[in-house]
C-alpha cells in the first residue's frame, strides 16, 4: 500500500482482528492526507511501527498522541517511529506479537529513503517471513 486509502482497505479486511493487528507502516510523504488513516489505525491497531519519513510524521500528528502517552497504561497503541530497516521493524513487530495477532505490512506511503522502492520493501518483508520458523 503506497497510499493511505490502500492501507485503510487492508486494515478493514482484518476488522475481525480488532486490537490484534501490528501494523508496519509510514515512510516518505507524497503530500497525502492521513486523517482517515489515523482514525482507522486507532480503531484496529494495537502496535504501530513506522518507518522513518515525513509521512510517518504526519501520521503521528493525525493520531494526536502525545509522546509521553505512548506505550503508557493509558495508551491504546504501542508506537515506534523512525525505523530505518525492515529487519528492525519486523523484530519489533514480533516482540509485541501474541498468538492470534496479525503482523501487517501496509505502509500507506512511499518507500523512498529507506528502501529502493515499494517492491524492495515488500521483498524484504517476504524474505523475513520465509525464514521464520514457527
Amino acid at each position: 500500500a503506497t497510499i493511505p486509502e490502500s492501507a485503510i482497505v487492508a486494515l478493514n479486511v482484518f476488522q475481525n482482528y480488532k486490537s490484534k493487528i501490528i501494523l508496519i507502516g509510514g515512510g516518505a510523504d507524497k503530500e497525502l492526507d492521513y486523517k482517515e488513516y489515523a482514525k482507522t489505525v486507532k480503531k484496529y491497531v494495537k502496535t504501530l511501527i513506522l518507518f522513518q519519513g515525513a509521512a510517518s510524521d504526519k501520521i503521528i500528528k493525525e493520531l494526536k498522541i502525545k509522546k509521553n502517552d505512548l506505550g503508557g497504561k493509558n495508551s491504546k497503541i504501542i508506537f515506534f517511529s523512525g525505523i530505518k530497516s525492515m529487519k528492525k521493524a519486523f523484530n519489533l513487530a514480533i516482540s509485541y506479537a501474541e498468538k492470534g495477532d496479525i503482523v501487517l505490512l501496509s505502509p500507506g506511503s512511499a518507500s523512498f529513503g529507506v528502501f529502493k522502492n515499494e517492491f524492495d520493501r515488500g521483498e524484504q518483508f517476504n524474505k523475513i517471513i520465509k525464514r521464520l520458523k514457527i
